[in-house]
C-alpha cells in the first residue's frame, strides 16, 4: 500500500505560523504605542497659573513669595534639562527686599543689554523677553542652575523671570 502524501497547507502558512505572526504584529503595535506615548508624554509641557501658580513657584525655589507676587506664572517640561520658566510681578521695592531676604544665590544683578535667558522651548505665551526695554541679570548656581531678568521698564512694577535649569 502507497502512503499519501501529507498536504500542505495551500498558502505555505500552519495555523500556528499565522497565529505566530498576528501575535508578534499584536506586540509590535502594542509597543509602538507605548513608546509613542512615552515620547509624547516626556515632551509635554505643564502650565501653571492662577491659585496654584505661587506654590509651584514657592516649591521650585524653595521660597516664600510677597504677599503682593501678581501675575504669576510657571511653565516646566516633564523631560531632563529642559528649562523651568516662571514669570511674576512685585512692587520695586518690595522685589529687592525679597532678593535679599530670600537667599536664592542673584547676588550680582547688573544692568546689561543683553538677555541671557533661554528663548526656546518651553515658549509659553508671557515669556516674553522682546518687550523688556531696561532691566538687571544674573546667573548663578550650578545643580539646579538659575537665570534672572528683572524688567525695570515700569518704574513701580518689576517683572521677574526667572529660568531653572537642572539635569
Amino acid at each position: 500500500m502507497e502512503q499519501k502524501p501529507k498536504r500542505k497547507n495551500q498558502q505555505g502558512l500552519s495555523r500556528f505560523q499565522k497565529i505566530g505572526i498576528a501575535v508578534g504584529m499584536l506586540f509590535s503595535l502594542i509597543c509602538i504605542g507605548i513608546l509613542t506615548y512615552g515620547l509624547w508624554e516626556l515632551s509635554r509641557v505643564e502650565y501653571v497659573t492662577g491659585e496654584k501658580a505661587p506654590n509651584r513657584v514657592e516649591h521650585i525655589l524653595n521660597v516664600s513669595l510677597p504677599n503682593q507676587a501678581q501675575y504669576i506664572d510657571v511653565a516646566y517640561g516633564k523631560w531632563q534639562n529642559f528649562p523651568i520658566k516662571m514669570r511674576f510681578s512685585l512692587p520695586a521695592d518690595v522685589t529687592e527686599l525679597w532678593l535679599s531676604d530670600s537667599g536664592l544665590c542673584f547676588d550680582n544683578l547688573v544692568e546689561t543689554d543683553t538677555i541671557n535667558l533661554h528663548l526656546g522651548y518651553p515658549n509659553p505665551d508671557w515669556w516674553q523677553l522682546e518687550n523688556v526695554e531696561k532691566f538687571v541679570s544674573d546667573e548663578c548656581g550650578d545643580d539646579p542652575y538659575y537665570k534672572i531678568l528683572i524688567d525695570q521698564t515700569d518704574s513701580e512694577w518689576w517683572i521677574i523671570y526667572i529660568q531653572v535649569i537642572s539635569s
